[in-house]
């Protein structure tokens, strides 16, 4: 939000604050006494808790400098000092108990600095905010092999007996024990539904690029309404892969159907629709014959192991931020005659360029279907 607060917005942004309380304790299974929330002018730090009057703070200058992830963010800080003091009995301000009430929270690394009252510290801090090395298994394992080393006979015995149960309860190789860096990064679709082709497209990304699309909502502060968002789990490659995809071929949809409606001045949302649906089923066409090649030639290179380690590690970073998410099949779509064969043959011949700088993506954002 990029304008002051007056009276009216205050009131309507609390009762968001009030809401999105609620459904982060319901996200991550989570109970605690509501707090009085509030929202408050000339204070030098962006957020705070009060154990005394169980009083949980926002700052003015939060709300109207910067985008919501970023009040959300500041929003669990402060629910996990609120964590520390009722649930966790503990007093510390930015200690173990501190820190074991963001895990529990899903609070951001960056998130956690005791410094959120410097007016620069979140744009600063934040430009890894969405990178993770939430590997939890193989750090612990890495620590207990070190701990192997050790000249205490017993000691290193019991940390390589604990190292070796961890990795055969998670499946992990002791051998490989480099953490991945998974990433979590939110696509705003601008809007309060999420189109077929959209979710088409978030189809097609979870099935060949490595990552997990989960279909949320984010609220928008500046129309005070909520709007559906993609959330992209992965590997940073990966995730930086997905992101250009969804743009290019929801930009790619948009430019093939003005050069079809050209041709055919055919301009109906059904055809317009079946002409989407057409090019998506193409290009999907395209990926399963690639994939079907590749699985061919790499089937003896690539370890069964090693792939059943990486999809183990992903499900767990999507089960810790998710945890109550659940799968649900996918709706079938009338495909008309008119306007999908077209579709169909542009999208078999759709070819994708590899991104050569992000900066690629930002323009394809500012141009949105």
């Amino acid at each position: 939000m990029k304008k002051s607060l007056d009276d009216s917005i205050k009131k309507f942004l609390v009762l968001q604050l009030y809401k999105e309380y609620e459904h982060i304790l319901y996200s991550y299974k989570i109970k605690m006494r509501k707090p009085l929330i509030q929202i408050k002018e000339n204070t030098s730090h962006y957020g705070s808790w009060c154990e005394k009057t169980r009083t949980l703070t926002l700052a003015c200058k939060l709300l109207e400098k910067y985008p919501w992830t970023y009040t959300l963010a500041v929003l669990k800080h402060e629910m996990a000092h609120q964590y520390v003091n009722e649930v966790l009995k503990g007093e510390d301000s930015h200690g173990l108990y501190f820190k074991n009430a963001c895990h529990h929270l899903r609070v951001e690394a960056w998130a956690q600095k005791s410094c959120l009252n410097l007016d620069d510290c979140l744009e600063a801090i934040s430009q890894n905010k969405n990178s993770f090395s939430h590997n939890k298994p193989l750090r612990l394992i890495k620590k207990l092999l070190n701990l192997a080393h050790s000249s205490n006979q017993h000691e290193a015995f019991e940390a390589l007996k604990k190292a070796s149960e961890i990795a055969k309860y998670y499946q992990l190789d002791l051998n490989t024990t480099e953490e991945e860096t998974l990433r979590k990064l939110t696509v705003s679709l601008k809007k309060q539904k999420t189109h077929t082709y959209e979710s088409l497209i978030a189809s097609i990304l979870n099935a060949h690029f490595n990552v997990t699309v989960i279909h949320s909502s984010l609220f928008n502060p500046d129309k005070l309404k909520e709007e559906k968002t993609l959330e992209i789990l992965g590997e940073e490659h990966s995730v930086e892969m997905a992101e250009y995809i969804f743009y290019f071929l929801s930009r790619k949809l948009k430019t093939l159907w003005e050069e079809h409606q050209l041709e055919h001045k055919s301009c109906g949302i059904k055809t317009k629709n079946a002409f989407f649906f057409g090019v998506l089923d193409g290009y999907l066409e395209q990926l399963n014959k690639k994939e079907k090649f590749s699985l061919s030639f790499d089937r003896e290179e690539k370890s069964a192991l090693l792939l059943r380690q990486k999809e183990n590690t992903m499900k767990a970073f999507t089960n810790y931020q998710f945890p109550r998410t659940s799968q649900t099949k996918s709706k079938n779509y009338v495909v008309g005659s008119k306007g999908y064969s077209e579709g169909l043959e542009k999208g078999l011949k759709l070819k994708v360029r590899e991104p050569l700088k992000h900066a690629v993506i930002k323009r394809l954002q500012g141009n949105p279907l």
